[in-house]
Order: structure tokens, then sequence, then C-alpha cells
């Protein structure tokens, strides 16, 4: 039981509060209100509107009964909150939530709910959740890739600045003035968190233009060692267990989607670089702990790779010792001891970079090894050779020159 405002001032002035709360404008809570109604909501019949409510919020006219179950949606409060002008305040149990609209799948609900003017889809509920954190919690995939495929959530590209520290994303939503704080767009800018529980989803999809669009074979580490002559730090703390059990797990495709080659792209110019996905060892372990055989054809995949660095690295310095001999007119000798101008094992990521003089030749790769043990004997005989492969690589790179 509650009393009811009799002083119809004060209804409107409370119902004037709540709308500057959540709209910039008595005009755009009109527009709002036309739009909630289903009709047009051209400039007359705003105004039409404004005039109407302009009533009711200086307390002229009282709050009619049609309008109240519109006004109580688009201000997200009860019926009882405004006709006792705030006295008595009731939960809305159709109160539009990060949770809600998450667990939807009607765009029309998505879309709505960007177009506030509040901009809740920009913050953290009071359980400290976003709207992308509920998504993932609930694997709705459908409403994660209306985001994206709209560009309200735009993931780093290579040009962008400090992409190789971070593979966060970027939001098109307009935030509120500068006097609110909207703060997921800041969230979401410097973290890979997002693009990995998007790439976990993409990979039960089987969606392979998400993962281009992710870079998924890509991270961090390997792009910044591709780019600099220093040791490559993971910019934050990440567990890529979780990742490389689904992996592990996925289809054929999947798999060899991550066991294929690819060179880093930077300001759409190609760095000479080759890569295989940096955790494809823990997913070859895995695998051998899952007793899964498809992990004979990816550790051949790894070992073709681990020798096709070697055989790189052994032709690009003999090559060019011939030519700094040939160049200088000097002994095998003392060329070898010239040519390599910067070699180096950056254990952290397993990446060799070696580079020479003269001619701007330059390596840089990853090998892969899997630290695991094996009972079936092809796997046994498989994995040994790949870490073979690796220790071969490992120690050309770091014995150049010595």
């Amino acid at each position: 039981m509650f009393k009811i405002e009799e002083n119809s001032q004060k209804v409107g002035a409370y119902i004037r509060r709540l709308i500057r709360k959540r709209y910039d404008s008595e005009r755009k809570f009109c527009k709002a209100y036309l739009e909630l109604q289903g009709m047009p909501a051209n400039d007359e019949e705003t105004r039409k509107m404004q005039n109407r409510f302009s009533q009711i919020l200086n307390g002229k006219k009282s709050i009619q009964t049609h309008d109240l179950p519109f006004v109580t949606e688009l201000l997200g409060v009860s019926c009882e909150e405004i006709l006792s002008a705030g006295k008595r305040c009731v939960p809305v149990s159709s109160h539009v939530t990060n949770y809600n609209v998450a667990s939807s799948e009607d765009s029309k609900v998505w879309q709505e709910y960007i177009e506030r003017e509040d901009k809740l889809i920009l913050n953290y509920d009071e359980y400290g959740k976003s709207v992308l954190d509920y998504a993932f919690e609930f694997r709705n995939y459908k409403f994660l890739k209306y985001l994206t495929d709209n560009g309200y959530i735009k993931f780093h590209e290579s040009n962008d600045t400090g992409f190789m520290y971070n593979f966060g994303a970027d939001t098109i939503i307009k935030r509120r003035d500068s006097l609110h704080t909207d703060v997921l767009k800041e969230k979401i800018s410097c973290s890979n968190k997002l693009r990995m529980n998007m790439l976990t989803l993409a990979i039960e999809n089987g969606d392979f233009s998400v993962l281009d669009m992710l870079r998924a074979r890509e991270t961090p580490m390997l792009h910044f060692a591709a780019l600099f002559i220093t040791d490559p730090k993971e910019p934050e703390p990440y567990d890529y267990s979780e990742i490389t059990e689904i992996i592990a797990s996925a289809t054929d495709e999947v798999i060899d989607y991550f066991a294929t080659e690819y060179s880093i792209v930077r300001d759409k110019k190609t760095i000479p670089s080759c890569f295989l996905y940096q955790h494809l060892g823990d997913i070859i372990v895995a695998m051998i702990r899952n007793n899964d055989m498809r992990v004979i054809r990816i550790m051949e995949k790894a070992i073709e790779h681990n020798n096709n660095v070697l055989l790189r690295i052994k032709e690009m310095f003999n090559t060019e010792t011939k030519n700094y001999m040939n160049q200088f007119n000097c002994s095998e000798a003392d060329a070898e001891k010239s040519v390599i101008m910067f070699n180096k094992f950056y254990e952290s990521c397993d990446v060799v970079r070696v580079s020479c003089f003269g001619r701007n030749k330059i390596i840089v790769a990853n090998i892969i090894r899997a630290n695991v043990k094996a009972t079936d004997i092809r796997i046994k005989n498989t994995l040994s050779a790949l870490n073979t492969s690796y220790d071969m690589v490992r120690a050309e790179a770091e014995g150049i020159n010595r």
C-alpha cells in the first residue's frame, strides 16, 4: 500500500528529474516516447508531445493512466515511484539490464540498448559486470557477432598505435558528456581478454572469418618479436591453458588453422617472419594427454616448420658468407665472423632472430617443442623428432659466430 502524491507539481518535478538523469533533453525523451508507442517521431509530432509533457512536468496536468506504462519503461522506474513522487520505490522486474540484454537473442533489444541516452551498455552493473561479460557467460555468439559486424566493437588492426603491445578493441558507441564515466571503452581498449573470449566462441562456432579478423594465430609477444630487436614481454598476464585445451579438442579444420604458418603484417607491409601459433606446443601436450592420435599429424607439421627454419638460417648464413668473401676479398673464416650482425634466441617465446651484414637479410621465426611424456610408440617417436628439431634450430642460432 502506498500513498499517491496529490500535488501534481511535485509529481511533475520528480518526473523531470528522472528524465534529466536518462536523457540529454526533454525533447529527446518525447521522441523516445513516440518511438516506443510506434508513432511517427518527426519534428511536428515531437513538438506536440513536448507541449503535452511540459504541462505534466510543470504540474498543470496530472500524468494520465495511458502514459504510465510508457513513462515507467523509458525511465526504468515503477508506477508507484512516479505516482508517489519518489517516496515509494519498488523494484522493476522489466528494468533493462546488462544481464537481460546479454541473454536476449532479439536484435531489436540489442539496438535499443545501444541507442539508450544513459549509455548503460558502456558501464558495469552492481555486480561489476559489463554486457560483454554476461554475453560470454551465456555464450551468446549472435549478440557478439552483431556488435562486431555492425562496427560497435572493433578490434585493433596492425596499424593501430600500440597494437604490438595489446590486442584490445575499441567501440564507436558514443559516450555521454565528459561529466559522466563510461568505463567499458577504457577496459576493452587495453586488454586482450575480450579478444580471447571472442576467439573461444569463434572456435566453437567454426567461424574462420572471425578468427581471421581477430588474428587468432598471432600473439602480442610474437608480434613484438617480429618488429623489435629486444626480448619480447607479455603485455598483460593471460592464462592460455583454457584456449589451448579448446583448440586441442576442436575439429580438424580448427587445429590445422592453428598449425599453419603465418607472417606478421604491419601497416599493410609483411614483416620478414615465419611463425606458428606460439602455444602450439601446449596444444600438442593436451592432445597427447587426451590420447588424440591426430597429434602425430600436427607434430609432423611442427617438425617441418622447425626444419625449414633451420634450413633457412643455414642457407642465409652460407650465402651471405660467400657474398662477404667476394665483396671484401677475405677468407671464409673472417667472413663467418663478420657476416652475422645479430643473432639471438628468445626463450620466453621460443623465437630465433638472425640478421646479416649489408643486405638487410633477416630471419625471425619461432620454433615448437612439447614438454610431455608419451606411451604410444608412434607418438613417442614423433615427439622425439619434434624436440630434436627444436634443439637443432636453437643450437644453430645460438652457436653462430662462436
